[in-house]
Parts: C-alpha cells; structure tokens; sequence
C-alpha cells in the first residue's frame, strides 16, 4: 500500500471559494459554522483527483458563485493537489475553463489537467490517479 500525505491544495473560483491554499505540512484543524466552506475544501480536492464531490456524484456545479449565491460569471475554476506519494512529491492540477462566445456569453466548458505541471489529457489524468490509489479510498 502507497502512503500518499496531502501537502497543500489551492483552490481557485471553486463553487463559494475565490482563493485559498492551505498547506497540510503541519497539523490543521478545519472548523466552522454550516455553509462557510468546509465541504467545498473536500470537495475541490476529491473533484481534482477524481471529477466527483463528497457525495461520490460527478454532477454537481463547481461553478464560482457570489456571495447570495448566484453564479460568477466569467470565472475559470482551478484546483491543484500536491501531494507527497512514498516520499515522492507529485502535484495534480484540474481547471474547468468557460468557454465564451464573442457577445459574452457561456457556451459551455472544457477542462484542462497537468501532472507535475506537464499538460496532459483526461484519460491520461484519470490513469495516473488510479494507479496511485482508488477513489473508494475517499468516497464511500
């Protein structure tokens, strides 16, 4: 068995969050009252390795929104995990890019991945993940 230790993720324009990072070199303690973010940290780092949510769903918004709720326009989503597997350190990197057309409006979205800061494709980023550990790890 792999032992895998989350180092640091930063999340960028993930559902309610606009910019954090948090770094797991040391201990940290996660806390707070319902709706301030705590289910989106776990969220953006389960979506950026295997496209899914806490509840084990792929369809769900990632899409940035505003205080009240609604949804930020013209926004890309950014999620990187790095993380330390074996004593090897690897970083992970899932954006969800808006697609605009020329009058600025969504036309939908594509994603981008990068292992290691290398671009890579899709397939190519959901194999690297499962040869290091199975989403059942995470996702029950």
């Amino acid at each position: 068995m792999k032992t895998i230790l989350l180092r640091t993720i930063e999340i960028k324009n993930f559902k309610g969050i606009e910019d954090l990072t948090i770094d797991f070199t040391n201990r940290v303690e996660i806390h707070g009252r319902n709706g301030l973010g705590k289910t989106s940290i776990l969220d953006a780092f389960l979506w950026c390795l295997f496209g899914k949510d806490s509840t084990g769903s792929s369809s769900f918004s990632v899409r940035p929104l505003n205080a009240d709720g609604s949804i930020k326009e013209h926004h890309d989503v950014d999620v990187m995990c790095k993380l330390e597997i074996d004593g090897i350190d690897k970083s992970f990197r899932r954006r969800w890019i808006e697609k605009i057309d020329k009058n600025g409006k969504y036309k939908g979205n594509e994603g981008a991945y990068s292992v290691d800061n290398v671009p890579i494709k899709e397939i190519d980023y959901k194999s690297v993940i499962a040869e290091i550990c199975n989403e059942d790890l995470f996702i029950k």
